[in-house]
């Protein structure tokens, strides 16, 4: 058992891009949970029930077109005297560009404290904006996400 609950919400993503989501984690210290079945977008609910699942110290989410970067959470961990770490993302776009943004807030992959007193039927960034939490951001890019795959997968009703 590790101290990060990882969350994957998967609805009709393709398999082959949850199939990379979850190799991209191994070896890291985490712990991966699928919620599979939410039919929303954004998935504020399986979000919502991918936070009430799991018992470790901290917990997170990625999207299946997520791509974890080797040693993101070992990094993360670094900073565990805040409730809220994260560090920046890689965005792929459709033509194989990439840019990277710093997050003034978090994304994914980062480490929130278990058990604090939040509400979680908003955007997730709603939830810690409304919320005084102690925070660290780690500039450096620590997840990779394909914007043209998963969110155009999402709109389009993949399979």
């Amino acid at each position: 058992m590790h101290d990060i609950d990882v969350h994957i919400i998967h609805h009709k993503e393709p398999q082959w891009l949850l199939d990379r989501c979850i190799a991209s984690m191994d070896g890291q210290p985490v712990n991966i949970h699928i919620v599979k079945g939410i039919n929303e977008w954004p998935p504020f609910k399986g979000r919502a029930l991918g936070f009430s699942k799991g018992s470790a110290k901290y917990v997170s989410y990625v999207d299946p077109d997520d791509v974890v970067l080797p040693g993101c959470f070992e990094k993360l961990l670094q900073y565990v005297g805040a409730d809220l770490v994260w560090g920046n993302e890689g965005v792929v776009i459709e033509d194989g560009g990439e840019t990277v943004h710093t997050n003034k807030s978090p994304h994914h992959a980062f480490l929130l404290k278990r058990g604090l007193d939040l509400d979680y039927s908003g955007s997730f960034r709603d939830v810690v904006n409304n919320h005084t939490l102690s925070r660290a951001h780690l500039d450096e890019t620590v997840y990779i996400w394909n914007y043209y795959l998963g969110t155009l997968c999402k709109r389009r009703g993949a399979k």
